[in-house]
């Protein structure tokens, strides 16, 4: 219960003052909600790479100095510029920007074990796992269930609660 409430006032605190901080916010409930996903087979890495542009850069960085770590490792990341450059990525987070190359790289990854993140209106409809979006000046999520399941990714039944929607 103690984890529940700890999320939900994460989620409230994350969502206060987006309009300048909507990056660290949604890099936020990204290492959160990685707190709280398992992986039947563990990724290679702890990257969190970004397509397209440097969205996360200053975020990973600090986490980084600080030592922050997922499922015991720390917490890296770099910029992707093609869909053949992704790899050993532990997730992808796709930008609205760069929504146009979602439906590539869900396919590309479809058979890796590589969760796909995105701020795309239909994003966990298309298969991504977790899609992050703001309503009302709030960070909502959505989860793609039946593709983590897929991928042998388990994710928190309380973080299933949490979620705007549930595929």
């Amino acid at each position: 219960m103690k984890i529940f409430k700890f999320i939900l006032i994460s989620l409230i605190f994350l969502s206060f003052n987006l309009e300048t901080k909507e990056y660290d916010a949604k890099f936020g409930l990204i290492t959160k909600l990685m707190k709280f996903v398992n992986f039947s087979t563990p990724p290679e890495s702890n990257r969190i790479d970004t397509f397209g542009d440097a969205v996360f850069k200053d975020q990973i960085e600090l986490k980084i100095k600080e030592g922050e770590k997922i499922n015991g490792s720390i917490i890296s990341g770099t910029v992707l510029k093609e869909v053949s450059e992704i790899k050993n990525s532990m997730i992808v987070f796709v930008p609205k920007k760069h929504s146009s190359e979602l439906k590539e790289i869900i396919k590309y990854v479809s058979d890796k074990n590589i969760i796909v993140i995105c701020e795309q209106k239909s994003g966990a409809q298309m298969g991504a796992i977790f899609n992050i979006l703001i309503e009302n000046n709030k960070l909502v999520f959505e989860v793609n269930k039946t593709e983590a399941n897929k991928k042998g990714i388990s994710i928190n039944s309380r973080i299933l609660q949490l979620a705007k929607k549930v595929f």
